[in-house]
C-alpha cells in the first residue's frame, strides 16, 4: 500500500501549483492518521526543486528536530540527501538536516544515512557544500561500517574527503580498516582503498596505511595487509597497480638490513595468488644482496598448494611451480657471479619441488591416498 500511496503522492506533489502545495501541507498537519510522519518524509523528498522556499525549509528542519522513533516506526528505507534540493534556499540546507539527524543517535542514522553512489561532479558539489567537514567524515565512515559489503564503489567522496582533510584516512584506518584486519583478516572496504591509492596521492596514502598498521606490533594485521596489496596487483591495472608496485619495491629496498621485518613482508607477500607476481619482488630483494643464509630462510614458492588428485592435476600445480622457479633462477644468473648463491638457493628448491612432485606421482600409482 505504502508504494502505490507514494506513486500517488508523488504525482500530485510534481503537478502541484503554490496554492495547492500549501493546501497538501495543511491537510498533513491536520491529519491523525499513524502515517503522519511517512507522509511529511515523502513530502520532502519528493517536492519539486522549483518549488522549494524558505518556508518549506523551516518546516524540514521543525519536523527533523520533533520526529520521535515512535513516529518512524519500523520504516528504515530513508535517504537524507533529499535535503540537498534545499540548498537552492540556503547553503548549508542538507549540513544542517545532517547535523539535526546525528545529533538524536543511532537509530535515527541508521534511517537517514545511507550508501548512495555518486559520480565524481556529484561527490565534488556534496563535499563543497559542507562548512563541517567533520560532520560529512562522520556520516560517511558510518555508512562504510554499517555497509562493509556494499561501499562507495566510485571512490570518488573518499577521494575528495582526503583533498579537503588527510585525517579522514588516519580516522578510516583506526575505526574501519584495522578492526576489519582484526575480525576477518581482509579488508571489505576495497574499492574506496584502492581508489585513493591510485590517484596522486598514492604514496603518502600507502605510507600512512603502513606506518598505523605497522606500529600496531601485530604480526598477524600486518600480513594480512601485505597479502590484501599483492593480490590487488592480480585483479587491478592502471594507476592503483603502479602505486602499490612502487611502494612495496620501495619497502624492501628499504629494510633490506632488517632480517625479522623484511622475513614478515614476504611471509605475506608469499600470499599472492600469482606467484610470478611474488617473484618479482624476490628479484627485488635479491637485488639488495642480502645475507645468503637469511635468503634461504624466504619461501621462494607458494606456502600452500591444492590440486586435483590425478596425473593431469598433480603435474599442473607443481609443474607450474617448477617452472616459475626456473625462470627465477635464468633471471638470477644473468646478474653475474655476485649472486650465484641466491641462484644455487633457488635451484635447491627446485630440486626439493621435483623431488615432491616424483614422490606424489608415485603415491598415485600405488593407489596411496
Amino acid at each position: 500500500m505504502d508504494f502505490y500511496f507514494y506513486k500517488v503522492f508523488n504525482l500530485i506533489l510534481q503537478s502541484a501549483k503554490e496554492f495547492e502545495l500549501k493546501q497538501i501541507i495543511n491537510l498533513i498537519q491536520d491529519s491523525n492518521v499513524d502515517h503522519q510522519d511517512l507522509l511529511w518524509y515523502y513530502f520532502f523528498s519528493n517536492i519539486p526543486y522549483d518549488k522549494v522556499d524558505e518556508e518549506t525549509f523551516e518546516l524540514l528542519k521543525k519536523w527533523l528536530n520533533n520526529e520521535t522513533e515512535e513516529d518512524v516506526g519500523n520504516t528504515i528505507y530513508r535517504n537524507i540527501l533529499f535535503a540537498q534540493k534545499f540548498n537552492r534556499v540556503n547553503k548549508q540546507a542538507l549540513e544542517e538536516c545532517c547535523s539535526i539527524v546525528w545529533s538524536k543517535g543511532e537509530r535515527f542514522r541508521i534511517i537517514y544515512f545511507r550508501y548512495v553512489s555518486l559520480d565524481e561532479k556529484q561527490s565534488s558539489v556534496l563535499v563543497k557544500s559542507f562548512q563541517n567537514i567533520t560532520l560529512l567524515e562522520d556520516l560517511y565512515l558510518f555508512i562504510l561500517k554499517r555497509n562493509s559489503q556494499n561501499g562507495d564503489y566510485s571512490g570518488y567522496l573518499f577521494k575528495d574527503l582526503y583533498k579537503e582533510d588527510t585525517n579522514v584516512l588516519i580516522r578510516y584506518i583506526d575505526d574501519i580498516l584495522i578492526p576489519q584486519l582484526k575480525n576477518t583478516y581482509s579488508v571489505k572496504n576495497k574499492y574506496e582503498l584502492v581508489n585513493l591509492m591510485a590517484g596522486q596521492y598514492g604514496q603518502a596514502v600507502l605510507c600512512t596505511i603502513w606506518n598505523h598498521i605497522y606500529q600496531t606490533r601485530q604480526t598477524v594485521l600486518q600480513i594480512a595487509y601485505l597479502r590484501f596489496l599483492i593480490n590487488q596487483l592480480c585483479s587491478v591495472q592502471g594507476e592503483a597497480s603502479t602505486q602499490i608496485n612502487k611502494w612495496l619495491t620501495t619497502l624492501i629496498q628499504q629494510n633490506n638490513d632488517n632480517t625479522a621485518k623484511v622475513q614478515m613482508i614476504f611471509d605475506g607477500l608469499n600470499e599472492c595468488d600469482d606467484l610470478s607476481i611474488y617473484h618479482k619482488y624476490i628479484k627485488v630483494l635479491i637485488l639488495t644482496k642480502p645475507d645468503p643464509d637469511f635468503f634461504s630462510k624466504i619461501r621462494l614458492d607458494k606456502s600452500s598448494l591444492s590440486w586435483d588428485v590425478s596425473e593431469a592435476g598433480i603435474k599442473e600445480v607443481f609443474g607450474g611451480e617448477i617452472h616459475q622457479l626456473q625462470q627465477l633462477s635464468t633471471w638470477t644468473s644473468t646478474l653475474g657471479v655476485d649472486y650465484f648463491e641466491y641462484k644455487k638457493i633457488i635451484d635447491q628448491r627446485i630440486e626439493v619441488i621435483q623431488k615432491e612432485l616424483r614422490d606424489l606421482l608415485d603415491r598415485l600409482d600405488a593407489g596411496i591416498d
